[in-house]
């Protein structure tokens, strides 16, 4: 049941980016193997999750910091998009805080 959310998942994600399914699970594992490359013993803890659905916008946190950025609904690359940077305390800063809140329960760890 759950490969099947994330192969939805998947298929949604390629469809808007305009790729096919196959070289978007090659990005993602590209990816997921460059996220990995920056750990080390001394630096800062880097987790990795699997979440199927779909997004509405991305969001980054860096301690007290955090960026919000949105999606273009366009079926092309933009270029570029509203981006947010926020900190704490703050509404914003806060929203982003939940949201990763809820992700988390939703997702697996990769």
């Amino acid at each position: 049941m759950l490969a099947d959310r994330f192969d939805r998942t998947v298929a949604e994600l390629a469809d808007r980016f305009d790729r096919t399914v196959a070289e978007l699970q090659r990005r993602i594992t590209d990816t997921r193997a460059d996220y990995a490359a920056l750990r080390s013993q001394a630096g800062a803890t880097i987790e990795i999750y699997y979440r199927p659905g779909d997004r509405m916008f991305s969001f980054y946190r860096l301690d007290d910091t955090a960026v919000l950025g949105f999606y273009s609904h366009a079926r092309t690359r933009a270029a570029s998009v509203p981006v947010f940077v926020c900190e704490r305390p703050g509404d914003l800063f806060d929203f982003i805080i939940e949201e990763w809140q809820a992700i988390i329960r939703d997702s697996r760890l990769a």
